[in-house]
């Protein structure tokens, strides 16, 4: 069996760095591209269900918390990204 190309998704999670690797050790078993894309569910399942009753201020919080929580989960996979292509120098590609 060849497998030419993997992609892996990654959400910047505890588990994408075990993603990370898995993917490239089995493209290194099979010599093939690794792609990975980083996916964020645009919002958290942990927001709170909106309501008329809801402030625009608290709203705004919601979001802007939101937006950062989701930007660091991007650096996180970002320097998991370079740390593993730095180890292994292997043909990596990260999509966000």
């Amino acid at each position: 069996m060849s497998i030419a190309s993997i992609l892996a998704l990654l959400d910047g999670s505890g588990g994408s760095e075990a993603v990370m690797r898995s993917a490239i050790e089995i493209g290194r078993d099979f010599a093939a591209r690794v792609e990975f894309l980083f996916v964020e569910d645009p919002l958290e399942s942990s927001m709170v269900t909106f309501s008329t009753e809801v402030s625009v201020g608290v709203l705004d919080e919601l979001i802007r918390a939101n937006r950062e929580a989701a930007d660091q989960r991007r650096m996180h996979v970002d320097g998991l990204f370079k740390r593993c292509l730095a180890q292994h120098h292997q043909q990596c590609f990260l999509k966000c």
